[in-house]
């Protein structure tokens, strides 16, 4: 007679594809794109901050070619990122809600998974804006000159 045993360990998620992690990896980026924009710009300073051994002013960039370079690099990414922002929001909304954190679509996420995963989303986006608009230390008005 052969019993099934309860207490054997089996592997509930499968193996994902390259496919299947490139589109979690793009959810994340989406759902976490206002920490990642003001990250960016932050660090931008930050690096300008580093080479010029102050706070930089209005307008001023590092003073040494290699921190420049990752500035403008950074510069431009974060850039872009600001100006996704109107099309990226609405995404971030939409895919929180079908696909809670990043959930494959065979599993049927409850209705608690989607409200928490919109709320951290709309609470984010508050923190985001209120840095944004706070702007503590000067980066942001640095960054937009």
């Amino acid at each position: 007679m052969f019993h099934n045993n309860p207490y054997k360990a089996t592997l509930q998620s499968e193996t994902q594809s390259a496919g299947r992690r490139v589109v979690i990896a793009l959810w994340w980026w989406v759902y976490l794109y206002p920490a990642i924009t003001l990250a960016l710009i932050y660090s931008c300073w930050m690096l300008t901050t580093v080479s010029l051994g102050r706070a930089p002013g209005f307008g001023e960039h590092p003073s040494n070619d290699p921190a420049r370079t990752v500035v403008h690099t950074l510069g431009i990414s974060a850039a872009l990122c600001t100006l996704a922002g109107p099309l990226l929001i609405p995404i971030g909304l939409l895919w929180g809600l079908v696909h809670p954190f990043a959930q494959q679509p065979p599993d049927t996420p409850t209705i608690t998974k989607r409200i928490v995963c919109l709320t951290t989303y709309v609470v984010m986006m508050a923190i985001a804006a209120s840095i944004y608009s706070s702007d503590p230390y000067g980066a942001i008005y640095w960054f937009w000159d």
